[in-house]
């Protein structure tokens, strides 16, 4: 039987990752692109892929990179494009379940835009995520961290806004899924239609 990291070794191995996520290069690193999207639309390319092994064999598979991009990218349409839309920020089935309790209340402020109020004319610019997968003793990706950096402008009936998110999404898989565990973000709100209260730069980490 497969032994599963327990919740001291992921703070450990988090940190790990994050820590390489800062590094350039690595393995399967793709060239730099920005991607600027019309519309209430999000999606991230891959930055640097690095992979930190545990054992000797292990790789990162075509599939994994995709699917966290594509789970950042859900995280970022659920927590600020849908409150933008009028939506409340669903967040159910993205993290992990010790997460979930921390995507509402203080921890809130800079992990989504549920007080901007609906916002139109949204465009989005994402540049290119670097990813950090950690294998575990059987070569197999088990904890994952992107560095997302996304900006959102758009207009309120009071004026342009603009919202630009930075940070560390860190995922751990569940079953075919990455779930989202924890995350070290900051967030810039400006305009004359950001609401009050809302403009300054804000962090928020889950521990």
């Amino acid at each position: 039987m497969r032994s599963r990291p327990t919740p001291t070794h992921l703070v450990v191995l988090l940190g790990a990752l994050l820590l390489a996520a800062c590094g350039g290069g690595g393995d399967g690193a793709r060239p730099a692109s920005t991607t600027t999207a019309a519309g209430p639309s999000v999606a991230f390319t891959a930055g640097p892929v690095t992979v930190e092994r545990t054992a000797a064999g292990g790789d990162a598979a075509p599939n994994d990179v995709e699917d966290l991009l594509e789970a950042s990218a859900a995280y970022v349409r659920a927590a600020s494009l849908d409150p933008m839309a009028g939506r409340p920020a669903a967040l159910t089935g993205l993290t992990t379940p010790e997460a979930a309790a921390r995507t509402a209340g203080p921890d809130a402020e800079a992990f989504t835009d549920a007080g901007m109020g609906r916002v139109e004319d949204l465009r989005i610019r994402t540049t290119p995520a670097p990813i950090t997968i950690l294998t575990d003793a059987t070569g197999t990706a088990v904890l994952a961290a992107v560095t997302i950096d996304v900006t959102i402008t758009g207009e309120t009936t009071r004026g342009p806004v603009t919202v630009h998110r930075t940070g560390e999404l860190a995922f751990t898989r569940s079953g075919d899924a990455w779930l989202l565990d924890s995350w070290r973000l900051q967030v810039t709100r400006e305009g004359r239609g950001v609401p009050a209260g809302t403009r300054p730069s804000s962090t928020t980490e889950a521990r």
